[in-house]
C-alpha cells in the first residue's frame, strides 16, 4: 500500500524567523505493509528534514492483542534522525484502560519509545525554540466517551483546560487531538493549529460528496480530511492516516503523510 504526501503552509505574524518550522505529522498507522511502508515513510520524511515528527495517535491496533512491533520500528527509527513527539489516540488509550486484555502492553510500548528518544505527550507539552519563536506542541488524551458510535458528542467547555491547563499567550500552540469532531473546543482553548486523524479520510471518498463514513459509523463526516480554517483564526489539519483496521478498505482515499510548513506572515 503506497501513500501520498499532503503539504500545507500556514503563515502567522507570531512566527518571525525567516526559515520558519517544518513538521511531519503521522496518524492512524494501524495495519500496513511493515517491510515496505515503514522504509518508504522514513525515506520520505528525510527528504523534508523536519524540525520534528509529530505522531497523532492510533499508530497501534488495539483490537484483540496485536503486536506493536510495526509502529515501534517506525517511531524509534525516526527518533534516530529527528525529535519525535507522540500523542495518544483512542487505540493507545484502550490498551492502557483494558488491562485484562492488553496486560502491560501499553506500558511496555511507551517505555520502548521513550528509551529510543521519543517524547510521549499524554496531556503534556514540549517547547520548540528557534530564535525568538516559541512553538509548543501538545498531546491531548481524549476519553472514550468522546468517541461515541453513529454521532458526535458534545465536549465539556472546561475539558481542555482541566486536561492541559491554560496556554501561554507568548507561545504558538500546535495541538495533537486525535478526534477531529471538536474543532471549536480546541480553538476556544487556544490552539493555533490542530492536528487530527481518526476518520481515515472517510474510508471511501465519493465524487462531489466526499467522505462516506468514519470509523465511528458517522455518515458523511464533515471533518474527515484536509484543511479547515476555523472561526477566530485557528486551523485544523485532518490526516487521512496511513493504514486500515476493521474495514480494510480505502477507495479514492490513499494513505498519506502530512507536511506542515509554519512560516511568518509578510506585512
Amino acid at each position: 500500500m503506497g501513500f501520498e504526501i499532503a503539504e500545507y503552509e500556514i503563515r502567522s505574524l507570531r512566527i518571525t524567523e525567516a526559515e520558519g518550522f517544518t513538521f511531519v505529522f503521522l496518524s492512524d498507522l494501524h495495519i500496513c505493509n511493515p517491510k515496505d511502508q515503514n522504509r518508504k515513510i522514513r525515506e520520505a520524511i528525510r527528504r523534508f528534514r523536519p524540525d520534528a515528527v509529530l505522531s497523532g495517535g492510533d499508530m497501534v491496533l488495539a483490537k484483540g492483542r496485536h503486536s506493536t512491533n510495526v509502529p515501534e520500528e517506525l517511531l524509534t527509527g525516526l527518533a534516530e534522525d529527528f525529535p519525535v513527539y507522540v500523542a495518544n489516540g483512542n487505540h493507545e488509550l484502550r490498551m492502557e484502560e483494558e488491562r485484562e486484555v492488553y496486560k502491560n502492553q501499553a506500558e511496555e510500548y511507551r517505555k520502548r519509545l521513550e528509551s529510543a528518544g521519543c517524547t510521549i505527550l499524554n496531556n503534556r507539552s514540549a517547547l520548540l525554540v528557534k530564535g525568538a519563536d516559541r512553538v509548543r506542541i501538545w498531546g491531548l488524551d481524549i476519553p472514550r466517551h468522546y468517541y461515541p458510535k453513529f454521532r458526535r458528542a458534545s465536549m465539556e467547555p472546561s475539558f481542555l483546560r482541566d486536561s492541559l491547563g491554560e496556554p501561554s499567550k507568548e507561545e504558538y500552540h500546535i495541538l495533537m487531538a486525535h478526534s477531529p469532531n471538536y474543532p471549536e473546543a480546541y480553538a476556544a482553548w487556544g490552539a493555533d493549529v490542530i492536528l487530527a486523524g481518526h476518520f481515515h479520510g472517510g474510508t471511501i471518498r465519493l465524487p462531489f460528496l466526499g467522505a462516506l463514513m468514519s470509523p465511528d459509523f458517522q455518515l458523511f463526516p464533515r471533518y474527515a480530511h484536509g484543511r479547515f480554517d476555523l472561526a477566530g483564526g485557528g486551523v485544523m489539519l485532518v490526516s487521512s492516516g496511513l493504514g486500515v483496521h476493521s474495514v480494510r478498505l480505502r477507495i479514492n482515499n490513499p494513505p498519506e503523510l502530512v507536511v506542515l510548513r509554519l512560516g511568518r506572515e509578510e506585512l
